[in-house]
């Protein structure tokens, strides 16, 4: 982040809604969801277990236990900045790996 986050809501697992799915790769345009842990249709909810604030207050390390290459991953970000003001954030990644 560019600001200092406030540490009640940066550190809060409510303040990060995630989930992901995947696509069915067809010779069509588009496709509809699909939930990568059964291949059925939908969005598969992900857990964020724990939430660290770095020391400046400018980002934080999320943990995801069972985190996996999926075609979307999508994070909805609900803090506060240090002096109170929300700040809400979505944020849509492709994971082609995890170390």
């Amino acid at each position: 982040f560019n600001f200092p986050l406030d540490p009640a809501t940066a550190t809060n697992v409510s303040s990060y809604v995630a989930e992901q799915w995947n696509y069915k790769w067809t010779e069509n345009y588009g496709s509809d969801h699909y939930r990568p842990d059964t291949g059925e249709l939908g969005k598969q909810q992900v857990e964020v277990s724990n939430v660290q604030l770095s020391e400046d207050g400018r980002s934080v390390l999320l943990q995801v236990p069972g985190l996996a290459p999926v075609d979307q991953f999508h994070l909805q970000v609900l803090v506060n900045d240090k002096a109170g003001l929300p700040f809400i954030e979505q944020i849509y990644w492709t994971i082609h790996g995890v170390p």
